[in-house]
């Protein structure tokens, strides 16, 4: 239970109000110990989480607008500028969390002008999609050299930021977990039943997912997926289906509530997720739903991406393939469906090891920690 009078007084800033997909987000709105304010906009705040606007959309505004623009010679978002920075002020906020990458970039001058310490939270694309690094390339230089601290969620995030010009000293792994109702959950192990969970969109290839699927039925005709998830890749991926004559053993859920996901967890024997590199350089950070199947009691079948790796120990908590490799991934699936016991025990040991390795208390924790430090430093 949190104690109001020891409280920071923390903003949240991230770039929507409350995308199913970032549950992390969620976690650190309800878990972290502090006096929270969320703020959202895409990557600069336009909202409180209340809906409220920072900036009026009044004619009023829209005059200073002009005027500071054309008349007084202020920079292009001045106005939005300054709104953040009197909400900071006005709310005695001590610390600010900017949730993604190019949310630091944007905001980290307001900060520093309000003498506001920062951490930045990357989680996944902020850290490897070209467009964003060739956009902020040195709006994150400088912005690392403000911000406290670095989060990064994988070892490998944590070279390329490092390689971006991060100091080595403010960067801090803390990969998150799943919530502990999933450690609670328990597999249906009698039945053929796969899992995947996910946005439909490049680097998760998902339609590479229904490829390998579409193998497995070709010797085990009874084993039935269930994909939840929205996005872009979805109609393709149900043409796939259709084209491929395999529609009868697939279920399309698109986005889930919580409880409704959980449901179908214990409802299956195995999850499955092939993420890749996109063609944009877009790459996972560490995919809390792989962390969920494992603290389910899954066998997880994946690829050997990012932080996958570090979630998933091959041939112990699941099984690795290479991106792309349709038929190594069917493989996997195939063998864990015909050995029940050896999906079982893997789900069980690899229930172990993320509550020991990546438990969302640990996650927390850990951002208390570095929230106090901040306090102790001002």
């Amino acid at each position: 239970m949190k104690n109001a009078a020891k409280m920071i007084r923390l903003a949240i800033i991230a770039p929507e109000k409350n995308p199913y997909s970032t549950t992390f987000i969620q976690a650190h709105k309800e878990l972290l110990e502090a006096k929270i304010s969320y703020l959202y906009g895409v990557f600069f705040p336009a909202h409180t989480q209340d809906d409220v606007p920072l900036i009026s959309t009044s004619i009023v505004t829209t005059a200073k607008k002009i005027v500071y623009s054309r008349i007084l010679g202020k920079e292009p978002g001045y106005l939005r500028k300054r709104a953040l920075y009197n909400y900071l002020k006005t709310h005695h906020i001590e610390a600010v969390l900017a949730e993604f990458g190019p949310t630091g970039a944007e905001v980290f001058p307001v900060c520093q002008l309000a003498g506001i310490p920062l951490i930045v939270h990357f989680h996944g694309f902020d850290a490897w999609v070209d467009s964003i690094l060739e956009k902020y390339k040195s709006r994150y230089r400088q912005m690392f050299e403000y911000a406290s601290y670095i989060i990064v969620v994988s070892r490998d995030m944590e070279q390329q930021l490092l390689k971006l010009g991060a100091p080595r000293a403010k960067v801090i792994y803390n990969c998150y977990g799943p919530r502990d109702i999933f450690f609670y959950l328990n597999s249906n192990f009698e039945k053929i039943n796969y899992l995947a969970v996910g946005r439909f969109v490049e680097k998760k290839a998902p339609y590479l997912t229904v490829m390998a699927f579409a193998e497995v039925l070709k010797q085990i005709p009874e084993a039935r997926l269930t994909m939840i998830g929205d996005g872009e890749l979805l109609p393709i991926c149900k043409n796939i289906t259709t084209g491929l004559g395999i529609s009868h053993a697939i279920e399309f859920t698109g986005a889930l509530s919580h409880e409704e996901t959980c449901k179908l967890f214990e409802k299956s024997f195995c999850f499955i997720q092939h993420s890749i590199v996109a063609e944009n350089g877009d790459s996972e950070g560490t995919p809390v739903a792989i962390l969920e199947a494992s603290a389910a009691g899954l066998p997880v079948v994946a690829t050997c991406h990012a932080g996958i790796k570090e979630a998933i120990v091959h041939g112990k908590t699941g099984f690795l393939v290479e991106e792309k490799d349709i038929k190594g991934m069917a493989h996997c699936m195939i063998r864990l469906a015909k050995d029940r016991p050896l999906a079982k025990q893997t789900g069980e040991q690899g229930r172990r090891f993320v509550s020991e390795s990546f438990s969302m208390q640990q996650h927390i924790s850990k951002l208390n920690e570095l929230l106090k430090q901040l306090v102790i430093k001002k």
